[in-house]
């Protein structure tokens, strides 16, 4: 899946959704150079712990990778997601778009946007148009151990409130960061909605009328 997105300087940048392995792999040269230039860097970002964690327990996951090319097809961001189903009770019916390596037994922490340092406010906004092109394909989006201090934070949070879906759930921080999580509302099944019914008062949600 690819959108064409129109930059002020007459640059053209490409997004690509990232499905399968092969296409994670060939990020390898260019993702832990694009790390280093974070403002805020994490071990679990780095390609390392992504891919162990991709082989190691990313069985049932599906890859979604937002990835930000140029004209001549270089990776200038990138936001590591996924699509998988939680072994929470309550959440187990629900297919979640989260950072890849962000639950399961083994998780990471200070998860982000791949995104080069200053360039936040050109770029994130952009990688967050994956929210709309994968809305269709999730029950809920859910990025824990989002770092509050990250710079591309305001973004994702002003993307996830603007215009993901007309129902919205926002799940608040049950650790020092950001773990923000939003319901995708639609055409669900009753089923679907008993369950969010169920796990709000869990979660002491917020929720956002249509």
């Amino acid at each position: 899946m690819t959108a064409i997105l129109a930059m002020p300087q007459e640059e053209t940048l490409m997004l690509d959704i990232i499905r399968d392995q092969d296409g994670f792999y060939a990020l390898e040269p260019f993702w832990d150079t694009l790390v280093d230039q974070m403002a805020i860097r994490s071990p679990f970002v780095r390609w390392d712990w992504m891919r162990l964690w991709w082989e190691e327990c990313g069985a049932g996951a599906q890859l979604a990778l937002a990835v930000l090319r140029d004209v001549e097809g270089i990776p200038q961001a990138i936001a590591p997601l996924m699509l998988a189903r939680e072994n929470d009770r309550a959440r187990r019916h629900l297919v979640t778009l989260a950072f890849l390596g962000g639950f399961g037994p083994a998780h990471g922490e200070r998860l982000d946007f791949i995104v080069p340092a200053g360039h936040e406010d050109e770029l994130t906004p952009q990688l967050c148009r994956v929210f709309t092109l994968l809305r269709d394909e999730c029950d809920l989006v859910r990025l824990s151990f989002l770092p509050q201090e990250s710079p591309n934070t305001p973004h994702i949070f002003a993307a996830l409130e603007g215009g993901v879906c007309p129902r919205r759930r926002f799940e608040p921080n049950r650790l020092p960061l950001h773990h923000p999580a939003v319901r995708v509302g639609g055409d669900r099944s009753a089923s679907r909605r008993q369950l969010a019914q169920q796990s709000a008062p869990q979660m002491a949600c917020v929720h956002h009328g249509a």
